[in-house]
């Protein structure tokens, strides 16, 4: 969540890492290339530069990125993915992941993050 608060504080020139934990085969609109860098610079509307990794390439000079946004890490055993968290907070990089991106970016990260919220019973 801290991460995803992040996204309002981007600054024309700032790196964005996209982290996927998987190599898979890019597509047309991958969702790491495509739709979360422009999720993101829609929602801010800031020159952003973006980089990818992929797999077990996860760079060690993270100090480098403003924010680093990573898959939901489905190939990544938990250690790793916690050894990834770890390793932004040490170097004061900021981390969230594609969902809580998405969600920031189509207005719904509040009622998302907040289960106990009362639905509303008359809404579509």
């Amino acid at each position: 969540m801290q991460g995803a608060e992040i996204l309002e504080r981007l600054e024309d020139g700032d790196r964005v890492l996209i982290a996927e934990a998987c190599s898979h085969e890019v597509q047309d609109e991958d969702i790491g290339r495509v739709k979360i860098p422009a999720a993101i610079g829609k929602l801010t509307g800031k020159q952003l530069q973006f980089s990818v990794c992929a797999g077990h390439d996860f760079p060690a000079d993270l100090e480098r990125y403003k924010l680093v946004v990573h898959c939901g890490a489905c190939m990544l055993g938990r250690a790793e993915m916690q050894r990834r968290i770890l390793e932004c907070r040490r170097r004061g990089v900021a981390i969230t992941n594609y969902g809580l991106v998405l969600a920031k970016a189509n207005g719904v990260l509040e009622r998302v993050s907040s289960p106990l919220l009362p639905v509303d019973a008359d809404a579509n």
